[in-house]
């Protein structure tokens, strides 16, 4: 095995993985914060992000508890920093108590997060004064209000009509459901169906129905999407229209929807319910995820129009819907601006109103803002209300009260040699869409004031149904400059000047506003990604994070990892190594694990946990003694992944919709039906159809909808191609020509910039800025290629000289892609049109890759045996620059030999001269014989594996000018990097090596000889701490712990040690002098790792297919004594122990069990073991030799 280009014990910082380190219920101790820290030294691990979570329980778990600000609290927080600094150990806090968001009891009801709330009166006038009492708006929260602003305008039509003031007579064929609830001001009591059902309001008179509230308490998709039938006898019923749900994230049951249809008049009305075409849920409809029950309290019915879905459009919810236009709301059912009376200046501080009220019917509309509400729910001592994200002052004091507070208790050394960064969770507070900055800030940004349409927030049209739509985009566009400028900037700016690094999750699908912006100002974009969790999981959180990352320059791109519900103690590093590598082949190239719990105690185990939230990823796990190996691993794979720029070919503009994200791929679908293929584009129909509303059940006792789609689904979407999702902030700022890619500064370049349809995420297509069409007519003339499939007419906002604009919109659209009717005519057929130096093609692109644009697949593989594409496999391709640093940062080796594991060699990319590198990941459990093409040139290729820290032969390649081809074999689960080299001149361009095979039951490979069988006795030490006998046991041939009689083995968790005497003959030992022979351990089946020792020599961890070690250096010729550490996971054990009384019970956890009716799961090993002689394994490159060999 080649060695000359490893760089051995090096400190890979930046790569090390991290964790989130959770100290919950005020239960923490000295010993267990030494032990913790001590542990993730260990077994590799960089550092933490401290958070907190909870207060102190009913029933203390510590006594005294170590509540959050207490003087305790702060004792604890230092002395945890000086022990991490003991141990060399970096450390991170989040910005306040709790995981979510930033709040505390320092913020005051005026300081905390605000919305616009708003109450209405009719009043008739005749000419006098009038003075009227004005009822305070509802939903006023922490008694905290305060006025904006006093409307009066002529009473739309319907005003006085609703289902508050004329009652009909409800009726429903739901089983034990009363109707009339619904429409029962303030009810709480939900009507619920499981079925289909119907629900019928019977007016005495024809009532005129223009707009519907629909009210719930809770997660509900089924409500939101009632078809609405009309009769004119009460009997027969014909289909009148149904309610469209908007887009719309997890909190999404915090505020009502209101629903504007086409008016319509009947005495009889029947809304429907009928699971049948229910869509899957996704992070973008979140509600729709769970099985399908329809679950509401309210279903109020109006005569006056409401702007469609306004609570999400005035950026009060993450939501995002159509436009409405004249068809719901006609400009005479608007009000007029001349008829907007702003007559604030009547209002006396008392809110009563002395005003001479002009004839007629008018509506007056106070309109205020008043406090969310919202706290820092999961804190516990630092509990209080969230800061306001727009208000600098607010934000300013939530980073001095408890990070900036932090800094002061630790100390000038504490404070800067270990405490490093700053740390944002993802957003769980809701959204905010009102401050006392807002005003001006709207003024400077969008240059007109928003009390001239203050009224669209709550619903009203002012002016036309356009107006009102545009007047809104500017809200939620102003709502998402201040979250990036005043709440990110703010306290990215704080902490970057005392000289922290920032990290920060994302805000979609809660916060209104730009989901991929606020990476701009952190240093480490962060997504996460779940595990056995589809309900929870965020591949689109992912996909935010890595756009962000490649187009705001940042290298580093974290995830929060293997968070899950309900832990079934199965957990181990071989089953966790797919996902893990999935996200690798994303952009992800650090890990923070979620989560390590603060385990206060040194004889509970497994102890302190998340409520089984999480992965329990902490130093009581029964295999973490062995942890290393995986984190060898991780450390390897990360800081490759960190080198280089990512290769990109495809930039998606994800729109000018806000809310927005990143794009994900089935999205896509539309625009780049080809390059899915017709397989794709059919299971993506055939998910969406949702047929029988399909169930799953995962994790269990989690019901869900079966067609949510995970990580799984989307592996190499685009069959060869990457793509990133640009925003409009990049677009406009970063984005500039060189030749004829989009390059931005931070080292991103595109081959192809694709303007989408996108019906769910940005509805409103024919919506654009000035800004962003000159932007993207500049970028095609200078040479970039544009892909467009839609067409734009109408300007985003509102504007001063909006008919000028107009104009200038029309006409940069026409020089970019002609005419309205040729582009529709064209758009099917793959039209190119040249501008400038540039080209527009237009939309839908059906070809199956892009080589028509001169752009060929970047990687495609292919099965070895029959040529067919070879499904889930999993890359990424980062280019090497060479001003690059890739030598890596050496440290002196230390003594301490489980430390040193977990610091073992990596490649030095330099030293190598690599041009390119390429990570490979088989997303199967079975081995896999495939075929690789890669698009670069002229190159030698490298494999490396990062599961051992070695480079494996080739057994074959070729290359020419366009592209490089090799074989290679990977093991279940397994990965691998390819390195490319510059082709030495005169150099064979083909070369075949001897083929190397995985081991996985028995000696049938080509390249490994069988050399000895280790086959029995065993002598298996179990530890009786842990319930295991006290005595060796004698196992005469390897068996699974669990098919034995005796209840301490059978029912064992934890590590236990097989030990064997084997001769190693002189005729054997041959084998070891062979010049590229290497002799391995096979396993055979582990369950579920084992570490190798052989003659004292520690030679590793097998935690992953093909659960082989290289005992070469260790091995000798005569006797040799194996040792052979294997661990399971904690489920046998606590399976046993949830039938015993506590009393009698090994464990003792916070967490629920979860594992009722479960079975005994396979533990020990299997084997069998084989002694294997790896032949011709090592690469000649690396050795001296030719570049390559003679072609056979």
């Amino acid at each position: 095995m080649g060695t000359s280009h490893i760089a051995h014990h090096t400190d890979y910082d930046s790569a090390k993985p991290w964790v989130l380190w959770y100290w919950m219920d005020a239960s923490v101790s000295e010993a267990g914060i030494r032990a913790d820290l001590t542990a993730m030294k260990e077994q590799g691990i960089a550092g933490a992000y401290l958070v907190c979570v909870r207060g102190k329980p009913d029933s203390l778990l510590i006594n005294p508890p170590v509540v959050q600000l207490t003087p305790l609290w702060w004792q604890m927080l230092k002395k945890a920093f000086s022990i991490a600094d003991s141990l060399g150990l970096k450390l991170g806090m989040h910005v306040g108590d709790g995981f979510a968001t930033s709040g505390g009891p320092w913020i005051t009801p005026a300081l905390s997060m605000q919305r616009v709330v708003w109450s209405d009166t009719t009043v008739k006038g005749n000419g006098n004064e009038k003075i009227i009492k004005l009822p305070q708006a509802k939903n006023i929260q922490e008694g905290y209000y305060r006025d904006i602003a006093v409307y009066a305008f002529t009473a739309l039509p319907g005003s006085d009509s609703s289902t508050d003031n004329i009652i009909p007579v409800v009726t429903t064929n739901a089983p034990g459901q009363d109707g009339t609830k619904l429409i029962t001001p303030g009810n709480k009591e939900n009507f619920s169906s499981k079925k289909s059902c119907w629900i019928d309001y019977t007016f005495k008179k024809p009532f005129t129905c223009r707009s519907i509230e629909i009210i719930t308490k809770g997660i509900t998709f089924q409500a939101k999407r009632l078809r609405i039938y009309i009769s004119d006898n009460g009997k027969d019923y014909r289909y009148y229209t149904e309610l469209v749900p908007a887009r719309s994230g997890w909190q999404d049951y915090l505020y009502p929807v209101h629903y504007t249809i086409p008016a319509v008049t009947s005495k009889y009305f029947r809304f429907v319910y009928d699971p049948e075409g229910t869509e899957p849920g996704s992070e973008d409809l979140d509600d729709a995820k769970w099985s399908p029950s329809l679950k509401l309290t309210g279903l109020k019915l109006s005569s006056e129009a409401r702007i469609d879905h306004f609570e999400g459009k005035s950026g009060a919810i993450w939501r995002i819907s159509k436009r409405t236009d004249t068809s719901l709301i006609p400009d005479s059912s608007c009000i007029k601006p001349s008829q907007l009376i702003n007559i604030t200046k009547y209002v006396q501080a008392d809110g009563t109103l002395h005003w001479k009220v002009p004839r007629g019917r008018w509506t007056i509309v106070r309109m205020g803002h008043s406090s969310t509400g919202m706290t820092n729910a999961t804190a516990g001592g630092g509990k209080g209300l969230e800061c306001d994200k727009f208000n600098p002052v607010a934000i300013k004091l939530q980073f001095d009260s408890w990070f900036g507070k932090a800094i002061k208790k630790l100390g000038p050394h504490l404070s800067t040699s270990v405490l490093k960064v700053f740390y944002m969770d993802s957003w769980e507070c809701g959204a905010q869409n009102w401050s006392p900055v807002f005003r001006n800030a709207f003024i400077k940004r969008r240059g007109y004031d928003p009390l001239k349409y203050l009224p669209v927030m709550a619903g009203y049209p002012v002016g036309s149904s356009r107006q009102s739509e545009q007047f809104l985009h500017d809200v939620r566009q102003t709502i998402a400059d201040l979250l990036k400028d005043n709440y990110f900037g703010t306290l990215c700016d704080l902490a970057h000047q005392k000289g922290y690094k920032v990290t920060a999750e994302c805000t979609a699908p809660v916060m209104v506003g730009d989901g991929i912006s606020h990476f701009d100002q952190v240093d480490f974009p962060m997504g996460e990604f779940w595990l056995n969790s589809p309900t929870h999981d965020k591949p689109n959180d992912i996909l935010d994070a890595i756009s962000g990352g490649h187009i705001y320059g940042k290298n580093i791109i974290q995830a929060e990892a293997f968070t899950e519900l309900r832990n079934k103690w199965n957990e181990y590093p071989g089953m966790l190594k797919t996902l893990q590598d999935h996200h690798y082949a994303l952009g992800i190239n650090r890990l923070v694990f979620h989560v390590f719990g603060e385990n206060p105690w040194l004889n509970r185990a497994p102890g302190m946990t998340l409520g089984g939230v999480g992965l329990y990823f902490q130093r009581d796990q029964t295999w973490w003694p062995m942890a290393h190996g995986w984190m060898d691993y991780t450390r390897r794979a990360q800081w490759i992944l960190q080198q280089g720029t990512p290769v990109t070919d495809i930039a998606v503009f994800n729109g000018e919709e806000i809310p927005s994200r990143a794009v994900l791929p089935d999205r896509l679908m539309t625009t780049l039906p080809g390059l899915f293929g017709v397989s794709g584009i059919l299971a993506e129909k055939k998910r969406l159809e949702n047929k029988g509303n399909p169930l799953q059940h995962i994790p269990e006792k989690v019901t869900s909808s079966a067609g949510i789609t995970t990580a799984k689904d989307w592996i190499d979407p685009l069959h060869g191609y990457k793509y990133d999702a640009i925003n409009r902030d990049a677009l406009l700022r970063l984005a500039c020509v060189q030749g004829d890619q989009v390059v931005l500064p931070g080292g991103a370049s595109y081959q192809l910039l694709i303007l989408p349809r996108l019906d769910k995420m940005e509805p409103n297509p024919a919506y654009m800025s000035l800004a962003v069409a000159k932007k993207l007519l500049a970028l095609t003339k200078a040479g970039a290629t544009l892909l467009a499939d839609r067409y734009p007419q109408f300007l985003e906002g509102l504007s001063v000289n909006k008919d000028a604009q107009l104009d200038s919109l029309h006409l940069i659209i026409q020089e970019l892609l002609g005419s309205e009717v040729f582009f529709n005519a064209h758009k099917d057929q793959g039209f190119v049109r040249k501008i400038g130096s540039g080209r527009v093609v237009y939309g839908v692109y059906s070809n199956t890759d892009l080589s028509a644009l001169g752009i060929l697949r970047d990687f495609k593989a292919t099965c070895t045996k029959t040529g067919s594409y070879a499904k889930a496999i999993a890359w990424n391709h980062r280019r090497i620059g060479k001003d690059a640093s890739l030598t890596p940062k050496r440290q002196p080796a230390n003594k301490d030999e489980s430390i040193e594991a977990a610091n073992m060699d990596g490649p030095d990319l330099k030293a190598l001269g690599a041009t390119d590198l390429y990570f490979v990941s088989n997303q199967l459990d079975s081995v896999r014989d495939i075929q690789i093409t890669l698009r670069e040139g002229n190159k030698t290729p490298m494999l490396y594996d990062a599961v051992t820290g070695q480079f494996k032969a080739v057994r074959w390649w070729k290359t020419d000018e366009n592209k490089t081809r090799l074989m290679i074999e990977l093991p279940q689960n397994g990965s691998v990097f390819i390195f490319l080299r510059d082709l030495k001149k005169g150099a064979f361009k083909v070369a075949n090596k001897v083929r190397q095979t995985y081991l996985e039951a028995g000696p049938d490979q080509q390249a490994l000889d069988p050399a000895a069988q280790l086959t029995g006795p065993w002598q298996v030490q179990f530890d009786p701490k842990r319930g295991g006998p006290k005595a060796p046991v004698t196992f005469k041939t390897l068996q699974d712990w669990t098919s034995l009689d005796a209840d301490s083995i059978k029912n064992y968790s934890g590590i236990a040690t097989y030990r064997i005497h084997f001769k190693w003959t002189s005729k054997k030992n041959t084998y070891k002098d062979a010049t590229d022979n290497e002799i391995l351990l096979a396993l055979g089946k582990v369950h579920d790792i084992a570490s190798v020792r052989l003659n004292n020599i520690n030679l590793g961890v097998a935690w992953t297919y093909p659960y082989q070690v290289d005992i070469t250096k260790a091995l000798k010729a005569g006797d040799n004594f194996l040792e052979i550490q294997v661990a399971n996971t904690w489920a046998n054990r606590i399976l046993s122990d949830e039938r015993l009384p506590e009393s009698q019970r090994q464990t003792w956890t916070t967490s629920p069990f979860n594992l009722q009716g479960h079975h005994l799961l396979p533990a020990g090993l299997i084997g069998p073991v084989w002694l294997m002689v790896n032949k011709g394994n090592a690469n000649p490159s690396l050795k001296g030799k030719s570049d390559s060999m003679d072609e056979k």
